[in-house]
């Protein structure tokens, strides 16, 4: 969360100073409502990724650490 609010402030900002219009008036509210939903989708996206890398991480501990002690010199 704190992410995501640290880069609509600077966005905002960068809106500001640099004189994109994205943030006045009516285009606010749906440009605001658009980077949300990506932000959401890529955030999904990796934690997927993570939780999909972590599950083959354990497996693969879980497997070395039941094999046969004298499989491993």
């Amino acid at each position: 969360m704190p992410h995501f609010l640290l880069v609509v402030v600077s966005f905002f900002i960068a809106d500001r100073l640099l004189g994109w219009g994205y943030f006045t008036g009516r285009m606010a509210l749906p440009v605001l409502a658009i980077y949300t939903l990506a932000y959401l989708l890529i955030w999904l996206i990796m934690y997927l990724r993570y939780r999909n890398e972590v599950r083959r991480i354990n497996q693969d501990l879980k497997r070395i650490l039941h094999k046969d002690p004298e499989e491993h010199p």
